[in-house]
């Protein structure tokens, strides 16, 4: 009777997961025993090695990020899903070629795509954000002379103007800077190049979308070409104060600058020094942008020959 209850214990231990019972074997079973295991791990060894093969062979790449107008190849660099975009056939960028320029423009759902062509340097658009009076609409007649279509200047949705009355780009920006896309709300997606994107707005003042409205313009555009056409900070106040009271104006626009003696040429001064120091420093922040400098004070040959070496186009034959 107790060994029934011993064996009922065990049992009941068995069946609970607690014991392993086992039987005894004969040498005879031993040894089939061994050779099965040893064919079973043959077996299973090559299962893992045609399971590793097929990983590699079939498994799906990284991603290879290709940047365009870059002469050297890049790494990839890990980002993280929030900044990848995605798009189908349907929304991929249409490339067109203007064969009689050989100028190739590209247009994307996003205006992220930007090209380089073989006869220009830098990827498209080109914004000049300078000032007045600094060779904006002597940059307009250079591209136009190089070649290059689709110029603007000064006036904005889809207008061929490029000088008052017309509607102008930088009341346009004013008006749709709450809008999401404040530059394809004003037809900017239709031009190559701008040459100024400012103009007189309101009761006195100006619109600078190329001080207050530089964010917005990269996250529209964010590979386009910064181009700083500038006179220096001390010859630039006697330029824009001869022409239609537009000194004036600037000087309304930013009403913290505040300098000794308060003369009007200081502000000036002052309004222009901060103006190149804020374009340096979004550069620096948003390296997608090329920024090519031009002093457009220098004599002819020497703009020329800067605008020819780091943009492209016609050179000395098409600045004058």
């Amino acid at each position: 009777m107790l060994r029934n209850k011993q064996q009922q214990n065990e049992d009941a231990l068995e069946a609970d997961g607690l014991i392993t019972t086992t039987s005894p074997t004969s040498s005879k079973d031993n040894e089939d025993h061994d050779d099965s295991s040893s064919s079973k791990g043959s077996c299973t060894f090559l299962l893992v090695l045609l399971a590793n093969i097929f990983t590699v062979l079939f498994s799906p790449r990284s991603p290879v990020h290709i940047t365009l107008g870059s002469s050297q190849p890049t790494t990839p660099t890990p980002v993280s899903n929030e900044t990848i975009t995605t798009i189908t056939e349907e929304e991929a960028s249409v490339v067109t070629e203007e064969k009689n320029t050989g100028v190739v423009s590209s247009s994307s759902t996003n205006n992220s795509t930007t090209t380089v062509s073989e006869n220009w340097k830098v990827p498209l658009p080109i914004l000049a954000v300078g000032y007045s009076f600094e060779g904006d609409f002597a940059l307009h007649e250079y591209f136009t002379c190089s070649g290059m279509p689709k110029v603007q200047h000064y006036c904005c949705c889809d207008s061929t103007e490029v000088s008052y009355p017309c509607k102008t780009m930088g009341s346009c920006l004013k008006e749709n800077e709450q809008q999401p896309n404040p530059l394809e709300a004003c037809g900017f997606q239709n031009y190559n190049v701008f040459t100024q994107l400012e103009s007189e707005y309101g009761q006195g003042f100006m619109s600078l979308p190329q001080d207050f409205m530089l964010e917005l313009i990269s996250k529209e555009y964010p590979n386009a070409t910064l181009l700083f056409n500038h006179h220096t900070d001390e010859e630039w106040p006697s330029k824009v104060s001869n022409g239609r009271g537009v000194g004036m104006r600037y000087i309304r626009t930013f009403p913290h600058i505040i300098v000794e003696g308060q003369d009007k040429n200081s502000k000036l001064r002052q309004i222009h020094l901060e103006h190149r120091q804020r374009i340096e420093t979004f550069a620096k922040e948003h390296p997608s942008h090329q920024l090519v400098d031009v002093n457009v004070g220098s004599n002819s040959l020497e703009v020329g020959k800067v605008l020819e070496e780091f943009i492209g186009g016609k050179g000395a034959e098409c600045w004058k």
